[in-house]
């Protein structure tokens, strides 16, 4: 509600690099009948947080039924175009997306790609590591191919996946790749990392690496290149937990 992201802007008024990322409602990305109550809603919702400087990305998020195909495109476009004075992301399951013709689609129009890290099981997209917009995005999901797509498992089944180090590096090597090209990189998570293995370090040349503390799931974290200083040399900057709540609009 309005009244609720007008809170959420006053709450991190003294946090200048504070963003929050919106996630679309399923009206628009998984049920796709969306009326214009749904719209003007939403816009109302997101008002406090765009006009505050504090919207980071807002997530259209498709699932895996969302193939690419001529369909599908001409509804992300009208979308797209509904929504196209805020920062988009577009986040699909399904990997009939990883195509060239896609990220042209998306390049073109300013939107950046939600690069995701999610169960392999059948036709799933795999870890990626494009940017089509000045923001580059990765989403956690685990590697629980058990309970994926199984029908009786509930949310918290189907994250239950603790990554290992191995596995960590895997993701900080496509997360270097995404620091050289982005303004800003998003990092989101819904599962934990095992012990000894949550805090990441990416470097300004690209390299990434790993370092240890305690197991604590990283909620949001964010890394600007304007923060840097200009000629600086090479510095880094090291993801750290935040605790942010899952938040409805």
């Amino acid at each position: 509600t309005v009244k609720t992201t007008r809170d959420w802007a006053s709450r991190v008024a003294g946090n200048p690099g504070f963003k929050f990322t919106a996630k679309l409602p399923q009206a628009f990305t998984h049920i796709r009948q969306p009326n214009a109550q749904d719209e003007a809603d939403l816009k109302a919702a997101l008002a406090p947080l765009h006009d505050a400087g504090r919207l980071g990305a807002l997530l259209l998020q498709f699932p895996y039924a969302f193939h690419h195909s001529p369909a599908n495109r001409a509804y992300l476009h009208q979308l797209v175009e509904c929504f196209r004075d805020y920062p988009l992301v577009l986040e699909v399951r399904h990997r009939s997306w990883d195509v060239p013709s896609a990220y042209e689609f998306l390049g073109e129009r300013g939107v950046g790609f939600c690069n995701i890290d999610q169960p392999q099981v059948s036709y799933s997209l795999g870890l990626t590591q494009h940017v089509t917009s000045a923001i580059g995005y990765l989403r956690l999901h685990g590697r629980n191919t058990a309970t994926w797509f199984q029908d009786d498992a509930n949310r918290d089944a189907r994250y239950d996946y603790l990554y290992s180090a191995p596995e960590l590096e895997e993701i900080t090597e496509a997360l270097g790749v995404q620091v050289r090209r982005a303004v800003e990189l998003l990092i989101s998570e819904v599962v934990p990392f095992a012990p000894g293995t949550r805090r990441i370090t990416i470097t300004r040349s690209g390299e990434s690496r790993r370092s240890c503390s305690a197991s604590r799931p990283i909620a949001n974290a964010r890394r600007s290149r304007r923060s840097a200083p200009a000629n600086s040399g090479p510095s880094s900057r090291t993801y750290r937990s935040r605790s942010v709540p899952r938040m409805r609009l």
